[in-house]
């Protein structure tokens, strides 16, 4: 079983400890790896060992599934800094810049081209992906044209 966040991870621990079952925690971040067993009058828990608030996501949460108001937060930043921001090719949303036309005389059309790359073909490209994810959640795809009608853009 894979694990991928603390709170399941804390969960899964509490109960081999209760069923006092041996666990072993392993997992990475980057490029480092950690591994440790945890056995009931043994060990430490999973619990036991404090953990630091991360100060970075990974980009893949962040670009596919966020979940949390932190990854939407951190999304924002990066989309932020990819309109506004001087070009940084570390940005991880780097690549919509391909998918639009800047166009700085016809704001109307650029406005409409990133809505539509962010809140449809964004969408449509992950559920091809990972349709298992989504079909729990059930995302939907936003088409512009029906915004487009009602606020009468």
């Amino acid at each position: 079983m894979a694990l991928d966040n603390a709170e399941a991870r804390a969960y899964v621990n509490k109960l081999c400890i209760l069923l006092d079952l041996p666990l072993l925690e392993a997992g990475t971040s980057g490029h480092i790896g950690q591994a440790m067993l945890i056995k009931r009058s043994e060990s430490r828990c999973y619990s036991c060992f404090p953990k630091p608030k991360p100060k970075t996501y990974p980009v893949c949460t962040i670009r596919t599934f966020p979940e949390k108001p932190i990854h939407c937060i951190i999304w924002s930043k990066y989309l932020f800094g990819l309109f506004f921001g001087p070009h940084d090719d570390t940005n991880p949303l780097v690549d919509i810049l391909d998918a639009i036309m800047v166009d700085e005389k016809n704001h109307k059309k650029m406005a409409v081209d990133v809505f539509n790359e962010l809140f449809y073909t964004q969408i449509a490209k992950q559920k091809d992906i990972e349709p298992e994810k989504f079909r729990k959640l059930s995302p939907y795809k936003i088409e512009h044209s029906i915004i487009d009608k009602k606020l009468d853009f």
